[in-house]
């Protein structure tokens, strides 16, 4: 599908590690990228199957889930908006994708694949080390989450995932309890339960449907949590 070199330039530039690039090297990673839509429920990856595409969300929503060997639910690794990336290791390997992406909302992304990559490497050999810094960076972060949850009982980690969120995407949320379960490894009655908790303390207001953050600073010391 086509896409104005004007929409795709800034969201490739805001990418960790492609905003070390010359403006020659940007204007090559702008041109070879692809714009591909999505509806709600379709799915942009699955895991397991081999990627060759790397992807920037433009607009929409995606959700992450991932499934153990042996099981048969899928764990929501959380939610994926605009101006946030993902696949970036089919850059690399082809590998099997390590989760699967389905949209939740009408979505447009910004669409890379690895032959164009590896063809613009040859000519901006930059794009390989900003892809190595910042797959290191992810990494370094993913183990620094890890660590933190693991000492995390079930309060905590929903309180965490509710600061993150608010966070990057403002507030107020949806109240999802099937979601928040996902991502804290809770059944969603228990979710429900310490939401009420938390509004009976007066840290949350629960209402429309919405999760309405009152106080961020205060939710975090609840349980001793800081500001990543």
């Amino acid at each position: 599908m086509s896409l104005s070199l004007e929409r795709a330039r800034a969201p490739l530039a805001a990418v960790p590690f492609f905003s070390g690039l010359s403006e020659s090297g940007l204007e090559a990673l702008t041109r070879a990228a692809r714009l591909r839509e999505l509806a709600v429920g379709d799915r942009l990856m699955r895991q397991g199957e081999e990627g060759d595409e790397f992807f920037v969300v433009l607009s929409g929503q995606l959700r992450l889930t991932s499934r153990a060997d042996g099981e048969s639910e899928a764990f929501t690794l959380g939610l994926v908006g605009p101006g946030e990336h993902l696949g970036e290791m089919a850059l690399l390997d082809g590998g099997p994708r390590s989760a699967t992406a389905e949209a939740v909302a009408p979505c447009e992304l910004l669409v890379l694949q690895r032959e164009s990559f590896h063809h613009l490497v040859g000519q901006h050999p930059e794009l390989a080390l900003g892809l190595m810094r910042g797959m290191a960076r992810r990494l370094r972060q993913t183990n620094e989450d890890l660590a933190a949850v693991a000492h995390l009982d079930a309060y905590q980690r929903l309180v965490r995932k509710l600061v993150t969120r608010a966070e990057s995407e403002g507030p107020s949320l949806p109240l999802d309890l099937e979601l928040l379960g996902g991502m804290t490894g809770l059944e969603p009655a228990g979710v429900k339960l310490m939401l009420d908790l938390m509004a009976f303390n007066g840290l949350i207001k629960l209402a429309g449907g919405q999760i309405t953050l009152v106080d961020l600073e205060r939710l975090r010391r609840s349980r001793g949590l800081t500001e990543r």
